[in-house]
């Protein structure tokens, strides 16, 4: 499976089961998403749909804990504490209140299987 065809089959599941972000999606550099999990908590996601990045999906790292494994190719990202106020993250997700701020995990999705996963961790959280 090519990488385009990986990103289709993510973008098709995350359109089919999340909301649009009131945010709206980034033109053809990122989607942004609300998940409402089974136990109603709302959860912010962040999709790289651009060709040029793998595809990751960023969400907070507290929600999707329990996947931090070998697993998954993932990497984390501490809440941007920077003095000079740099956001130094994807612009995408600046007017996304739990991301922007939040300490967040990047996973760089393998598999259908793996975002199946994903969701499966955010209905349980």
């Amino acid at each position: 499976m090519t990488r385009e065809d990986l990103k289709s089959i993510i973008i098709q599941r995350l359109d089919a089961v999340c909301q649009e972000h009131p945010a709206k999606h980034q033109g053809s550099k990122a989607r942004r998403y609300l998940y409402k999990g089974e136990a109603g908590k709302l959860t912010e996601m962040m999709f790289q749909q651009d060709a040029q990045s793998p595809p990751n999906l960023w969400l907070l790292e507290e929600r999707v804990s329990s996947l931090l494994s070998p697993d998954f190719d993932y990497k984390l990202s501490a809440a941007n504490r920077d003095p000079d106020g740099k956001f130094g993250r994807h612009s995408a997700m600046k007017p996304m209140p739990q991301l922007a701020p939040g300490d967040l995990v990047c996973f760089n999705i393998q598999t259908p299987g793996q975002l199946d996963r994903i969701l499966d961790a955010l209905d349980a959280a």
